[in-house]
């Protein structure tokens, strides 16, 4: 274990910083054994229920998705899930990250209607909190938009990636339309 007996809450946050970086280099296989670090030193101090715990599951999941493993992605968005619901953080962008990570996990399963009702929901939530205009809206719009084509709505693919392309265009993000494939 990494947890020894000067663990606190803010080492795991600190721990995670060091994920972040990792996964910005592409070390996904590191930045997940680091995480997994952060979460000890979250059990070893009691703040598994944080929202800070749960982000970092969100990201654990983010990789475990990238790496192919979609059931253990799936398991730990819905124990962050869990998480965001107990601290009352479901209802902000990180419920939002959550519920589009389970929907991409879905759409690789092709549970295409199961993935739209996740991205439907994600994009209901930021429009609850005022972030339906965010670069994670982007991101929505353009999943649900490869949803409604893997499903032959053409017409609904097409609206989704003009509202995405709209939306980013007129933030400024233009890197975020071209992420997103939009662009």
């Amino acid at each position: 274990t990494h947890t020894g007996s000067r663990a606190s809450p803010k080492a795991a946050t600190l721990v995670q910083g060091v994920g972040m970086v990792l996964v910005a280099i592409g070390r996904y296989s590191d930045a997940l054994t680091i995480y997994t670090i952060a979460m000890e030193i979250f059990e070893a101090t009691g703040t598994t229920a944080t929202p800070a715990a749960a982000t970092v599951l969100w990201n654990m999941g983010q990789l475990y998705g990238k790496q192919g493993d979609g059931n253990q992605a799936l398991k730990v968005f819905a124990l962050a899930g869990e998480i965001a619901h107990e601290t009352g953080t479901a209802k902000t962008p990180l419920g939002a990250r959550l519920l589009l990570g389970t929907g991409v996990e879905l759409k690789k399963r092709s549970k295409y209607q199961e993935a739209l009702q996740k991205f439907d929901e994600a994009l209901s939530l930021l429009k609850q909190i005022n972030s339906a205009n965010s670069e994670l809206a982007v991101e929505i719009y353009w999943r649900i938009g490869q949803v409604k084509g893997h499903l032959g709505d053409t017409a609904g693919e097409l609206k989704s990636y003009e509202e995405a392309q709209a939306k980013g265009t007129s933030k400024g993000w233009r890197a975020a339309v071209v992420l997103a494939g939009v662009g």
